[in-house]
């Protein structure tokens, strides 16, 4: 059970958490985006290329000095645009449950790689004292008890520098108790400036929830958010 002031306790199943099934990483085949992110790029690339002009727009570290925690698949998008960017490898963590896409991913790519959720990451990170520049939490599930959790470490233990980026992609279904269309979108972006405040942080900028939805052929309607901090 994971309870944060302000917010209803939220439960979730460890065991399919530890599998991996609670939430799921996003496909590694592209599609044309729709919705808020239109254009001849897949979805995937245009969200990654709208994080590194963020940080570029908003960030004052060089981005050989940056430090990023990001969630990603077998495809090593995100940290590649963030090498593609200037980021070091050895300066990029990257979170996935799977042992051989773990494996996969470090090979391919030289970052540091985290086999386990994105909030085993971000305690990593914490342990070592690091403060990141740039966080992707690409969950593409619910914003649910252990994602949370994730979000409200990164902001309590501060891990975020005065002038960041925090990304997150989530699954934006409607919420059946909420006459509300994409409620899940609202909810996350409430949470997070709620999170941000509680711990001195201030959103600077961030996506509009109305305007953050894209969906993929055959798929949900997902939502990507992205939040210029200052602290």
């Amino acid at each position: 059970m994971v309870h944060y002031e302000g917010e209803p306790i939220l439960s979730y199943d460890l065991k399919k958490h530890q599998k991996g099934t609670e939430w799921k990483m996003c496909s590694s085949k592209p599609s044309k985006p729709t919705d808020a992110y239109k254009g001849n790029v897949s979805r995937k690339n245009l969200q990654n290329e709208n994080l590194v002009n963020a940080y570029a727009r908003h960030c004052k570290v060089w981005s050989s000095k940056a430090r990023a925690c990001v969630i990603d698949a077998e495809t090593a998008n995100s940290t590649r645009a963030l090498i593609d960017a200037g980021f070091r490898p050895s300066n990029i963590t990257v979170a996935n449950w799977n042992d051989s896409i773990s494996e996969s991913i470090r090979s391919r790519t030289g970052a540091t790689v985290k086999t386990g959720s994105f909030l085993m990451a971000l305690a990593h990170g914490a342990h070592a004292k690091h403060k990141y520049d740039v966080v992707y939490a690409d969950f593409c599930g619910m914003l649910k008890g252990t994602q949370r959790a994730a979000i409200a470490l990164l902001f309590d233990a501060k891990l975020l520098k005065p002038r960041s980026v925090l990304a997150i992609t989530i699954c934006a279904r409607r919420n059946k108790s909420s006459k509300l269309s994409f409620a899940a979108a609202r909810d996350a972006h409430s949470f997070v400036k709620r999170m941000a405040k509680k711990n001195g942080y201030v959103i600077s900028t961030s996506t509009r929830p109305s305007k953050s939805h894209y969906t993929e052929k055959g798929k949900a309607t997902m939502s990507h958010l992205v939040f210029e901090v200052i602290h």
